[in-house]
């Protein structure tokens, strides 16, 4: 079993972390970690888990038995985390995106946590997986392949989707489009371009979606076969010819990316997630699968509740 510690268990993120590693088959949730709320039951703080299985905050974290740690506060400071990484050498760390400080303390370069472009250097050894913000996580798996072959040009803009609760401030969305264009340049070293993002509000409560649309003359089937040469062997990434609704991924880890010509010499690109899920809680877990050798899909099969 692998024995599973999380900081900031209050928050919202946590609760949708331990709605599904609650009946992960293969973890054992060990600690945690909200010293406000230390010895009450997750039922007091998370709804949805009268009936599961008895877990108590707790106001100890100590790594010295964990075997991967979610980070989503960072509790300690980077040194402290450091020495835990040096103690504790069989220890793996999942920093969600407000963790980078601790990253950056870190000897072990944290690997971005994104499975479609890095699954072989998750599951070859990584110690520390940064975890994509939802935006990023949506936005990259969009673009990476029309960048790995060198297409996107460098006037290019997204249009985000997103639940208005998670609409970024100013220097949320600066860390968003860092890690987008950090990324991208390292994909496509060719683009030079700002790549701003316009935000809007989904009027949904959990879907996303990520657009753009850039010139090329590349027909429709051989875009197809682009994308499915990356994405083919990947299971929560698919491709359509035609616009799905929020339905369609709500609940789940899946995203969904519609290809289409609106002319013959236009490429659109329009990708739909749960951003509770993608970037958050599934992707997190979908780390931890890939990280402790087990099959990507375990416990990430079945659609979640919506909320």
């Amino acid at each position: 079993m692998i024995k599973v510690g999380i900081t900031g268990g209050h928050t919202p993120r946590a609760a949708e972390l331990l709605r599904i590693l609650v009946n992960h088959p293969d973890v054992e949730i060990i600690s945690i970690h909200s010293p406000q709320n230390a010895g009450k039951p997750v039922a007091t703080v998370h709804h949805g888990f009268i009936g599961e299985r008895r877990l108590l905050f707790t106001s100890n974290f100590d790594a010295a038995n964990l075997d991967i740690v979610f980070i989503i506060e960072p509790v300690h400071s980077p040194y402290e985390w450091r020495q835990m990484m040096a103690e504790n050498p069989a220890l793996k760390m999942i920093v969600y995106d407000n963790g980078k400080a601790v990253t950056d303390a870190l000897e072990s370069s944290p690997l971005f946590g994104l499975s479609e472009i890095n699954r072989k250097g998750l599951v070859r050894g990584a110690r520390v997986a940064l975890l994509p913000n939802p935006v990023s996580s949506l936005a990259m798996i969009s673009m990476y392949p029309l960048a790995s072959h060198l297409m996107v040009p460098n006037q290019v803009s997204l249009r985000v989707s997103l639940p208005s609760a998670l609409m970024p401030g100013l220097s949320a969305s600066e860390v968003i489009h860092s890690e987008i264009l950090d990324n991208m340049t390292l994909t496509q070293s060719s683009f030079t371009g700002m790549l701003p993002i316009e935000y809007n509000d989904s009027g949904r409560e959990r879907g996303m979606a990520v657009e753009f649309t850039i010139p090329g003359d590349t027909p429709l089937d051989e875009l197809f076969k682009l994308y499915d040469s990356i994405y083919d062997d990947h299971n929560f990434t698919f491709m359509v010819p035609f616009d799905v609704d929020y339905n369609e991924v709500e609940g789940t880890n899946k995203c969904i990316l519609t290809i289409s010509k609106p002319d013959n010499d236009t490429i659109r690109i329009r990708g739909v997630a749960d951003a509770y899920m993608r970037g958050n809680a599934a992707e997190a877990v979908h780390i931890m699968n890939l990280m402790s050798g087990l099959f990507e899909k375990t416990g990430l099969t079945l659609k979640t509740i919506n909320y």
